[in-house]
């Protein structure tokens, strides 16, 4: 039965803070860019929580191939390879199906049940990574309760036409990637290939199995059927109208055409012979930034993201007989539009509204013989507001309220979120204390 939702904007506001404070963790850039019209914070007092940068200096290469390498060594992140090789990220005690995963500011699509390998991500020129442990601001929407990973990517420059780099491992695991990047006066891009490959991972030389009484059947060699090649193209075009309005597209690509799913390591009568084929990952987002007054800009997104793989389970190990054939498809469709004002040197007023649909399908040769369908909507208002109260001392303050609703639920849900912190900062000593409710909504 179909239903109409309306969105209302909740304003929760007391009086708070606006003064450009430095942060040593974060640069002095604009709050909005139009590069991904990325949702970045400036300031610890626009985040929230606690936030963390790594930013990578692109003079030195980087010894990262994926994203998961990149968050491994950062405060506060557990992050584990499971037994089928793939990544386990935890914050604070929250897994990664309660962590919002973004790159410049736009949720990625996580697949079926909420599961995003962050090994299948790769580093496409990044510039830094945002980990926002703890509250979150009512700046980053839903789904955030277990914190906000945000990957940003860099802008486009004038430091080389052409740049090219490669990386090798053992076990054939090697990486090498092409990119192109030039600012003119009212233009700019960005083009990004890579090539990821390997023939597995490797198992520790003395592996000990949980239980003692267990039989491993893998031990101290590369990891059987831990195999993948994956390509990655990716690009972004910027444009410039009267120096004060930017319009902008980027889209991406990423794709394998089979990749190995490894079965158990330890002996079983009921073995898993399986892998992945026809692999794809792909987000086309257009993007734009207005300069409506002197102290009001507006940003706006609209977005695409995508994932699909189909799933084959093999009777044996010479991968031939196919006992499951499964296709997922898992697509988001969303909107945001954020604005900023100023209207005294002392304050600062955030809003914006975000808008998302979320489609899963589903189809095999055994259960689900016709695509089965489940979709979600989910929408976000908020307000927030900084208030220097002194020359050294800033309150955060604001709420948003969000809405979901399922295919298969009767009624919506809804949830209040506010946020409230308190900072002190001068540059010799600095103490912070911030509070929020934030919420997690199934995934299907």
């Amino acid at each position: 039965m179909k239903k109409t939702f309306f969105v209302m904007f909740v304003f929760f506001s007391t009086l708070i803070l606006a003064e450009e404070v430095d942060s040593l963790l974060t640069s002095k850039s604009r709050y909005y860019e139009l590069e991904g019209i990325r949702v970045v914070a400036e300031k610890p007092q626009q985040s929230i929580g606690s936030i963390e940068v790594k930013k990578f200096n692109s003079q030195n290469a980087m010894t990262e191939i994926n994203l998961a390498e990149s968050v491994a060594d950062m405060n506060g992140v557990d992050l584990t390879i499971g037994g089928k090789g793939e990544s386990n990220l935890r914050i604070r005690g929250f897994d990664k199906k309660e962590i919002k995963i973004m790159i410049d500011g736009r949720p990625l699509s996580s697949g079926y049940f909420g599961n995003l390998d962050l090994q299948l991500l790769p580093l496409s020129d990044i510039d830094q990574i945002q980990l926002i442990k703890g509250p979150v601001s009512a700046l980053y929407g839903f789904n955030t309760m277990g914190g906000v990973l945000n990957l940003i990517t860099k802008k486009p420059g004038n430091k080389s036409w052409i740049k090219l780099t490669t990386q090798f491992r053992r076990n054939n695991t090697n990486s090498i990637s092409l990119s192109s990047s030039r600012e003119l006066e009212k233009f700019s891009y960005w083009l990004f290939a890579s090539r990821n490959n390997t023939d597995g991972f490797m198992l520790p030389e003395e592996l000990k199995p949980v239980n003692s009484e267990a039989e491993l059947v893998e031990n101290g060699k590369v990891r059987d059927n831990s195999d993948r090649e994956q390509y990655d193209f990716q690009m972004k075009l910027n444009w410039k109208i009267f120096d004060f309005h930017k319009f902008g597209i980027t889209a991406g690509y990423t794709f394998m055409d089979e990749k190995g799913n490894p079965a158990s390591i330890y002996q079983s009568t009921d073995e898993n012979y399986s892998r992945i084929f026809d692999w794809k990952r792909y987000q086309l987002t257009g993007i734009s930034s207005f300069q409506l007054r002197y102290n009001l800009k507006s940003a706006s997104s609209i977005y695409f993201d995508s994932y699909e793989d189909t799933y084959k389970r093999f009777a044996d190990n010479t991968y031939s007989e196919i006992t499951l054939n499964s296709l997922i498809e898992n697509w988001t469709f969303g909107f945001s539009q954020n604005f900023e004002w100023q209207p005294f040197d002392i304050l600062k007023i955030l809003s914006g509204y975000r808008g998302e649909k979320q489609v899963y399908n589903r189809k095999d040769d055994q259960t689900y013989l016709d695509w089965t369908s489940n979709n979600q909507h989910l929408h976000h208002t908020f307000v927030q507001n900084e208030l220097s109260v002194w020359k050294n001392i800033t309150i955060t303050a604001g709420s948003g309220i969000s809405f979901f609703t399922q295919k298969h639920r009767e009624k919506a849900i809804s949830n209040f979120e506010p946020v409230l912190g308190l900072y002190f900062d001068d540059h010799k000593t600095s103490f912070s204390a911030a509070f929020s409710r934030n919420s997690k909504y199934p995934t299907m």
